[in-house]
């Protein structure tokens, strides 16, 4: 299993952290301006932004501000046309270069009043093409460290456009961050470890989580159980589980349910519940008895994803001891290009063109 090193990512998110103070101002200048926030991303970066930074504007959001998140392909090959000079392109990649992001981008540069990214690395396409740019290059996790840096910015919009109260409390609690993440790792080793020994056997696996969570159970699934353990791996909505994934438990794949400090944690009530009846091979992660110094209260629901991440790592790392697998090994991934401008029509033939009146 990976050993977090306190002082690696400490140094990593003081590194990312360190561009609060220049991300704040620009969320200062840039509120007047806008009226309509447009996420973009894909896989990772669009968890984020549509399961937790969505969830956050919806609870809220009381104005006519509109916060809205698509991803690359979908905006690339159909962008809204509710895109103007009042509208903010907010994009997400930690590689800096997905080829759909930059064909969304280009969708839309000369139609919005600025391009904002986020990227793991600090010279990247992504990064060029955009007006203003904020980099976690250096970061132990890149995608967390940069998710706390889309927060703040998106927490600084909220407070401006929507009169959102806690930015104080998460700014005052992002320097405890980096503790409370490897806190969280090693608090959680003990137990990991048996899960792994539990689950290795196992080519099959469902994950479910609800609320600001749900980016969690994602990212876990697709990005990890799946891309580098090769586990078939279904992410399930706790609003979903009763409609037909329940039915997979007497088979005995395991199920990993997270559970987050939000509005939405009682839907994981009923799943948790079924699971313990049912006798299923489920495991739990949660974050609810965990002290997390210097993270304060309020601010819990918000960066407790983040925090548990470093336990559901921890997981995967240890899964892939016990299975012998490698976890920088891709078949594909990153191997191969499969765009909608280059290979949008293979074997479909022309699409549908409806005349306009």
């Amino acid at each position: 299993m990976v050993s977090f090193q306190l002082e690696q990512v400490r140094k990593g998110l003081e590194i990312a952290l360190g561009e609060v103070p220049a991300i704040i101002s620009l969320a200062i200048e840039l509120a007047p301006h806008i009226d309509n926030v447009q996420m973009v991303s894909c896989g990772t970066g669009d968890s984020f932004m549509e399961r937790h930074l969505l969830k956050f504007f919806h609870k809220e959001a009381r104005s006519s501000f509109q916060v809205s998140g698509f991803k690359s392909a979908d905006y690339a090959i159909c962008p809204p046309r509710r895109t103007d000079n009042r509208t903010l392109l907010m994009v997400s990649s930690v590689s800096g270069a997905t080829d759909d992001t930059l064909l969304a981008i280009n969708a839309v540069a000369d139609r919005v009043r600025c391009i904002v990214a986020f990227t793991g690395r600090a010279e990247c396409p992504i990064a060029e093409k955009a007006h203003k740019k904020f980099n976690t290059a250096g970061a132990v996790d890149p995608y967390s460290a940069s998710c706390l840096q889309m927060l703040v910015f998106f927490g600084k919009l909220m407070e401006i456009k929507e009169g959102w109260g806690g930015m104080q409390n998460l700014l005052t609690s992002l320097p405890s961050f980096p503790s409370a993440y490897v806190a969280a790792s090693h608090e959680s080793s003990d137990l990991t470890t048996n899960f792994a020994d539990q689950f290795k056997e196992h080519d099959k696996m469902l994950i479910v989580s609800t609320g600001n969570v749900e980016e969690l159970g994602f990212v876990i699934a697709d990005c990890n159980m799946v891309e580098k353990l090769k586990i078939f791996c279904e992410f399930v909505e706790a609003s979903r589980f009763f409609h037909g994934p329940l039915e997979l438990v007497k088979s005995g794949v395991p199920v990993i349910l997270i559970l987050g400090e939000d509005e939405y944690r009682p839907l994981m009530g009923p799943v948790q519940k079924f699971c313990s009846e049912q006798q299923a091979n489920a495991v739990v992660y949660d974050t609810i008895n965990m002290a997390l110094p210097g993270i304060l209260y309020d601010t819990r629901p918000l960066l407790s994803p983040l925090i548990l991440r470093a336990a559901l790592k921890g997981l995967v790392s240890a899964l892939a001891a016990a299975k012998g697998s490698n976890l920088d090994h891709r078949h594909f991934y990153g191997k191969v290009k499969y765009t909608v401008e280059q290979h949008g029509t293979f074997m479909l033939g022309p699409y549908l063109q409806v005349p306009s009146n």
